[in-house]
């Protein structure tokens, strides 16, 4: 039913019915949505007829009634005449073929049906073996993003917030908003271009839609990764509507929600109003993805690592002094048989008092040689003096540069001085764990970036070395605290910034404690908290064993066991924080939990194996439960 009322003769019609069939062949549009179908080609063979010889015209029909125009016009041919055959079996001759080649509408043909079915009509008879129909079209506009899937995966990070302006952002589309307004801290720039075959497209309107793709961690079994799975909410976009400048750019603001690391986000964008009601964004649709932005916590650390050996100051000493008075004659740590005596190097630390009422004067040390050791009036307390012998008797005093003393607090924490074998403190005289599985990969599984403060930003000072019992937290709290420089007080609290983590690299716990620990997380004082590796403990450890161990990977897999403490991250298993003896990896079941509880047959064998990872499996109420999901929906900014 190709709508024959239209045809201006219809006597000619029906006489062509009678004696040729009128053919009207349809097809389905096949271009994308806002395309512009400039000409139609046709190909076919044909089957020649007795007394079929003439010209045949091919139309193009796409309104509600043919029309005979010379825009619907495809081509005229002159038909092939055969005689006779009746008979049903195939021809002996090969068909004859025919090419028609529509003409060139650069403005589109009227006629033409789009998102719908269109017609050809055969003025003749004509048996077609097959016909191949070619539809030329302009594309319609392409859309471009700048952050597309291939771009660099940094550049499509979006940090909730960053803390530290020393610190840039992950992405330069971030970076690059103004600090004005709404600023740069979970928002980032998402910007592209709209072009056609001729070139970028100026104003162009463009639609931009947010969608939720799903989680790509691969610790989320397949079956949990579904669209819409955020745990904040799916963000927002400042403009959902944008027309392209002279050189076919547009550009809005994605917000990300504000909370939960690891959440995605994905935009869309077509030049079709309401998307055109299509569910399917792809190029056939005219719809186009950005790549998939993901929201990410950053995280800082200030690392003190606590000197080999020394003692406390027992008594003040004002800058200009030549003198101090000190807790005893034996350096402790690595050198316990060691007495101070004259010549010795020596170095004097100082932090601010705990209720940092010193706090402009910082954080400093200074090293000096001993003059003399002699027994001072108090009990066990020695008197030391500065400087050297020269020639002849004389003696060049050295001064102290700047005051040390007890805490105004908490004595047990106050200034110290260790002995060194050079003029200042090296790596050597120090405790220390490598940083590799806290900066590393770990955390950034829950799209979480740990930096660690550099020594230039955490000044001055190690941590003098005394046997801390690791059950006395209040008290390992108060040493962290004042040693670590970015612990404040605000009214009559002391606070870490938020967002920072301290960590400690110290000494074995007391020696009177039966039960030694390798590290240790301060959860029992209120509003605070620290981490401790007893590296001294490790060494005892490694010795005991005759070297079956490695002490550098057992310290460096324990600092990050004890800052993954600190988020707390198995609460649901109960206060200790660990998850059951037997959870494994969630990649790898002969790799035990990173915070497995200890068991002598299975994490504890693997505590120097340098491997952390976590796990992923059912908590007790029977819900999924992995360390990286807990700490990625841990509010930012970090609290203790």
């Amino acid at each position: 039913a190709c709508g024959y009322a239209s045809v201006e003769d219809p006597a000619k019609l029906i006489v062509n019915l009678l004696r040729d069939e009128v053919r009207c062949l349809t097809f389905a549009d096949p271009t994308p949505p806002l395309s512009s179908v400039t000409s139609v080609d046709l190909r076919f063979p044909y089957q020649p007829r007795f007394g079929g010889a003439g010209p045949m015209t091919v139309h193009l029909w796409g309104g509600p009634a043919w029309f005979a125009s010379a825009d619907s016009l495809i081509g005229t041919f002159l038909r092939t005449d055969v005689f006779p055959i009746f008979s049903c079996t195939p021809p002996y001759y090969p068909l004859p073929e025919e090419r028609l080649i529509g003409a060139d509408h650069p403005d589109g043909i009227a006629g033409y049906v789009y998102g719908g079915n269109n017609a050809l009509v055969f003025e003749n008879t004509l048996d077609l073996e097959f016909l191949d129909i070619t539809v030329h079209y302009r594309p319609p506009p392409s859309i471009d993003f700048d952050l597309t899937a291939t771009t660099d995966e940094k550049q499509k990070r979006v940090l909730i917030k960053r803390w530290r302006d020393e610190n840039p952002y992950f992405s330069d589309a971030q970076e690059s908003l103004p600090l004005s307004g709404p600023g740069r801290d979970g928002r980032i720039r998402i910007a592209g271009r709209v072009t056609d075959q001729n070139g970028p497209m100026a104003q162009q309107t463009v639609y931009l839609r947010l969608v939720d793709p799903p989680d790509v961690a691969l610790y989320v079994p397949a079956a949990s990764r579904l669209r819409g799975d955020n745990d904040d909410g799916p963000g927002a976009l400042d403009q959902t509507t944008v027309t392209t400048d002279g050189s076919g750019r547009f550009a809005t603001v994605l917000n990300v929600t504000g909370r939960a690391a690891g959440d995605n986000y994905q935009i869309e964008a077509t030049t079709l109003p309401g998307f055109a009601f299509r569910q399917q964004c792809d190029a056939t649709n005219n719809c186009y993805k950005s790549g998939v932005l993901t929201a990410w916590k950053r995280m800082y650390v200030e690392k003190r690592r606590m000197l080999r050996n020394g003692m406390f100051i027992a008594q003040g000493a004002n800058a200009g002094a030549t003198s101090i008075v000190v807790r005893g004659n034996r350096y402790g740590g690595n050198r316990p048989h060691d007495r101070l005596s004259r010549g010795d190097q020596i170095v004097l630390v100082h932090a601010p008092d705990l209720d940092r009422s010193n706090l402009a004067a910082g954080w400093y040390m200074e090293s000096h040689t001993i003059l003399d050791v002699t027994q001072g009036s108090g009990s066990n307390e020695y008197i030391v003096e500065l400087g050297t012998r020269l020639k002849g008797g004389n003696v060049n005093r050295e001064a102290l540069l700047h005051d040390y003393g007890p805490d105004s607090q908490i004595p047990l924490v106050g200034d110290a001085i260790t002995g060194v074998s050079g003029a200042s403190v090296t790596s050597a005289d120090v405790f220390d764990a490598s940083n590799d599985l806290v900066s590393g990969s770990l955390f950034a599984g829950a799209f979480t970036e740990y930096v660690f403060l550099p020594d230039s930003t955490t000044p001055g000072a190690n941590v003098p070395m005394p046997h801390v019992r690791s059950d006395d937290e209040e008290l390992l709290q108060q040493l962290a605290d004042k040693w670590s420089s970015i612990v404040k007080r605000s009214g009559g609290a002391r606070l870490a910034a938020s967002n920072h983590q301290l960590l400690l690299i110290g000494n074995s716990g007391d020696p009177n404690v039966t039960t030694k620990r390798a590290g240790l997380t301060v959860s029992q004082v209120v509003g605070e908290t620290s981490s401790w590796v007893f590296r001294g403990t490790i060494e005892e450890e490694v010795r005991r064993r005759g070297g079956s161990a490695n002490a550098d990977a057992w310290a460096m897999k324990t600092a990050a066991h004890e800052i993954a403490h600190q988020w707390k991250p198995n609460a649901v298993w109960g206060a200790g924080d660990h998850c059951p003896v037997t959870s494994t990896a969630y990649d790898d079941p002969g790799i035990y939990c990173l915070l497995a509880d200890a068991d002598p047959t299975r994490s504890e064998t693997q505590r120097s194996n340098g491997i952390a990872k976590f796990h992923f499996l059912q908590s007790p109420t029977g819900a999924p439960h992995c360390e990286y999901l807990e700490i990625r929906r841990k509010p930012d900014p970090f609290t203790p």
